[in-house]
């Protein structure tokens, strides 16, 4: 679920920064809300 809106977010551009947007990433991925390989797929989306 997390993985989805996430990604929904960065496809419509809907975040405030790259940046503040990577740190999200980072929480989910650390309180195991989503995977290595759904983080590493969202953050290269970003860039």
């Amino acid at each position: 679920m997390t993985y989805e809106y996430c990604k929904k977010v960065i496809e419509g551009k809907l975040y405030e920064t790259k940046e503040k947007m990577i740190e999200m990433l980072d929480v989910f991925l650390l309180r195991g809300r989503i995977t290595l390989t759904e983080y590493e797929e969202l953050s290269g989306m970003l860039t």
